[in-house]
């Protein structure tokens, strides 16, 4: 075989290697596409962490003042993250998986302690926060869940687990250290509550027989 045979052999066989690779990088890539993040940080000593898996998740947080520590983690298709932090001392952590959920949130204050856990399809969270030292759990598991949420005062708590389909919890907290616990089950559960002074207790189980 001449030289000039030769390179055009190599030639070819490199452009054969270097397609076959494109292709593999294509393939391997095509499943994480068109995410977007927006951050926008003002103070000091703020953190903050995410990782997004999937296609077309959104996510945008606006942290003010110092030492907010945030942390998301975003996986699976049109999922949409917002949230506003403004204060010192607030930890929130959000984990969002499945298709089309969505989570809203503002938090003014310090110390407030918020978790999210969103899994499956359509779930959605509206939630405020604005005092000291309150603390706000959200659990969705399953498909068209809302949960809107409001809490005003300090040492506040909402705890909620909301797991099947369908459910709807609404709750506004106004004062100081009071306390809601909710475990939902089933399916078209529907529990609407307020709080309004200080120190007041619900807990409630809601379930299909």
């Amino acid at each position: 075989m001449s030289f000039t045979s030769s390179c055009k052999a190599y030639l070819l066989s490199t452009a054969i290697v270097l397609l076959i690779t494109g292709l593999l990088f294509l393939l391997a890539t095509k499943s994480v596409i068109a995410n977007e993040l927006t951050i926008n940080q003002a103070g000091f000593t703020n953190t903050f962490y995410t990782a997004q898996f999937g296609e077309f998740n959104s996510v945008t947080v606006d942290q003010t003042g110092s030492r907010n520590d945030i942390a998301i983690e975003q996986r699976g298709e049109d999922n949409e993250i917002i949230v506003s932090a403004n204060g010192s001392l607030q930890a929130i952590a959000i984990d969002q998986s499945g298709d089309f959920n969505e989570i809203r949130m503002t938090a003014d204050g310090d110390s407030n302690q918020i978790t999210f856990a969103q899994a499956g399809f359509g779930n959605v969270i509206g939630a405020e926060t604005v005092g000291f030292y309150n603390s706000l759990t959200i659990s969705q598991s399953g498909a068209n869940h809302h949960a809107i949420v409001r809490q005003i005062g300090d040492g506040n708590v909402i705890d909620a687990v909301q797991y099947g389909y369908r459910h709807n919890f609404n709750v506004n907290q106004l004062g100081d250290n009071n306390q809601v616990n909710v475990n939902q089950t089933g399916s078209n559960q529907t529990i609407t509550a307020s709080q309004v002074g200080q120190d007041n207790l619900a807990r409630v189980i809601q379930g299909s027989l």
